[in-house]
């Protein structure tokens, strides 16, 4: 596989994991971040440096995880919300006292998840960044580098959404030949 086909793999499964990010469906993100992850393992083969693979391996672990467990707590959440909305008097209170302890440890979990993967993110990036040479890259790094700072305040995840299309653009943008 050659440069053309590596760039263009990896930018259809951001592609793939930025419709999944919106809403489009989890599946959409596991099958983009494969094909995220066969086109840096091709990248890294071509610039003969395989540590590339290895460093976005645990951010496209923790994302899919990530996608999957904010499903669960949407999933667990609407029932209730709608029951509390429609019979907010009438409705059991220690139900709505257990979920609330619930959502509010999962949204603890999620956070932490995403301030993870930004953070896996930011160094994988910023490898990338150094292995081509492109600055565009860079700014990917630190754009989830913010990203995962402004995470607790909730700031950080839309700041993530501009990081991978940049890193889209990024991907889109790459010179067909590397040295």
């Amino acid at each position: 596989m050659n440069v053309k086909v590596a760039k263009r793999m990896a930018g259809l499964g951001l592609v793939l994991i930025l419709a999944g990010d919106l809403g489009f469906g989890n599946f959409l993100t596991v099958i983009g971040s494969v094909m995220f992850l066969v086109g840096i393992r091709e990248l890294s083969w071509i610039l003969k440096r395989h540590d590339l693979t290895i460093a976005f391996v645990m951010p496209l672990v923790l994302q899919v995880i990530l996608a999957f467990l904010s499903l669960i707590v949407v999933g667990k959440s609407a029932p209730i919300l709608t029951k509390i909305y429609e019979n907010i008097l009438t409705y059991d209170s220690s139900v709505v006292e257990n979920w609330y302890s619930w959502f509010i440890s999962s949204s603890i979990l999620i956070i932490a998840l995403t301030v993870a993967t930004c953070a896996f993110f930011a160094r994988a990036y910023k490898m990338l960044a150094e292995r081509v040479n492109l600055k565009i890259f860079r700014t990917t790094a630190k754009l989830y580098k913010w990203s995962a700072i402004l995470s607790v305040l909730l700031i950080g995840v839309f700041l993530m959404l501009v990081a991978e299309l940049v890193a889209l653009i990024a991907f889109f943008n790459m010179p067909e030949e590397l040295t």
